[in-house]
């Protein structure tokens, strides 16, 4: 049974910090390094390795931007905690948004703040990255996931390499650190494009000194490729699914 979508966020009680106290202070769980935020729900993207539609129908949903300040505001009162990861399918859409959050994090906290999110091609510039930079974002990730422009074009990423070059120049001109994701296995995967994937790989690390992470694709209940995974391949078994490569 599916429940009411939520069609503004800011109705959804914020979490109580008397909540959080018993994560954070429990050895047994640790925080990570970064604080976990989600300021929206949804992406705007219909990649072949994701949730349909029919499990994501409202599109991108947000949190109003002083509803996630004032959230941030409370974990940095309450815990002294200065880092924080924007869990956000893709952070930067609304660039109008993406100012706004800047400008107030700045204005209503006095200590500097540390911030990691996620983008895609073609939703920034480097005046909107180098804004980014000044409000504390130390890192932004994205998700090339590969580097064959025909297996781009099959996994619905509605890029390309020459654009996903020109977003990652424009991260690194504004001082901001790249981490780039791939997947590796999605429809007609061969020994030659998982090369080409590499050879990209080590291309946009050695030019923009980006960190890599490799995960293997897995057909989600769901997801486009889910109705069709068999026909192309065999299921590995459930483990350990991405990588974080060394390239220096």
């Amino acid at each position: 049974m599916k429940g009411k979508i939520i069609e503004y966020l800011d109705e959804i009680p914020m979490i109580k910090m008397s909540d959080i106290r018993p994560f954070i202070e429990n050895p047994k769980y640790p925080i990570e390094s970064a604080f976990h935020v989600l300021t929206a729900r949804g992406c705007p993207y219909n990649c072949n390795f994701y949730l349909g539609k029919d499990q994501r129908p409202k599109g991108v949903r947000y949190h109003s931007v002083d509803y996630i300040i004032e959230y941030i505001s409370q974990i940095v009162k309450e815990f002294g905690i200065c880092s924080f990861f924007i869990t956000d399918d893709i952070f930067i859409i609304k660039q109008s948004r993406v100012k706004e959050f800047c400008e107030k994090i700045k204005k209503n906290i006095s200590i500097p703040l540390k911030f990691h999110c996620f983008t895609q091609t073609g939703h920034g510039n480097v005046e909107l990255y180098c804004i980014m930079r000044n409000a504390g974002f130390y890192r932004i990730s994205m998700g090339v996931e590969h580097g064959n422009d025909e297996i781009l074009f099959i996994m619905g990423k509605n890029t390309t390499k020459a654009k996903i070059e020109k977003t990652c120049a424009q991260i690194h001109k504004a001082g901001v650190n790249l981490n780039l994701t791939y997947v590796f296995g999605n429809i007609k995967e061969t020994n030659k494009t998982i090369t080409e994937t590499v050879d990209f790989t080590i291309y946009l690390h050695r030019k923009y000194k980006a960190t890599s992470w490799f995960s293997y694709m897995q057909p989600l209940p769901g997801s486009p490729i889910y109705a069709v995974a068999e026909k192309y391949g065999k299921y590995l078994p459930t483990g350990r699914t991405y990588q974080n490569i060394d390239l220096c």
